[in-house]
């Protein structure tokens, strides 16, 4: 990536986070199962480092930068860290701003939401949104007129 922006630089002169953060999982809990978010060849990195990479009970939840993000991934990740995994971002960078000007969410952003600062947009209010009001998160119901088919939403 950095020779596309015409940048040279020397391969040990190089950090990138996501393998940084594998590395000092590596070094200071080496023993811990990891449930990698991030790039295929970073997760290959961890896999050659000896990480115990897993998708099941981790001990540890790493988000890196992950072009293939998806909501199986986050559901598991939420559902880890729910059970009492520890939640780990390879960066605090809370948002990159790309080429057209808009802001792409970074993986420090999940570290500094407060509860109190997210909404949650559900369907049905009689199975979800309980939940989400006892952390004090707000919850917005998505309601569809039948006659029309146009959805407004509704804040609680």
């Amino acid at each position: 990536m950095l020779l596309r922006l015409g940048v040279s630089a020397p391969r040990d002169q190089t950090l990138l986070a996501g393998a940084f953060a594998l590395e000092l999982v590596d070094k200071e809990r080496c023993t811990s199962s990891v449930m990698f978010l991030g790039s295929i060849p970073q997760r290959r990195y961890g896999h050659r480092l000896g990480l115990n990479m897993t998708e099941r009970d981790p001990q540890i939840v790493l988000v890196a930068r992950d072009g293939n993000f998806n909501y199986h991934k986050f559901a598991g990740a939420v559902n880890a860290i729910r059970a009492g995994a520890e939640l780990m971002a390879a960066n605090p960078d809370l948002a990159l701003p790309t080429r057209g000007g808009c802001l792409f969410p970074e993986t420090g952003a999940p570290l500094r939401l407060k509860p109190h600062e997210a909404v949650t947009i559900r369907d049905n209010p009689k199975t979800y949104g309980a939940g989400a009001l006892n952390i004090d998160i707000g919850v917005g119901y998505v309601k569809v007129d039948p006659r029309n088919h146009l959805a407004s939403l509704d804040l609680l």
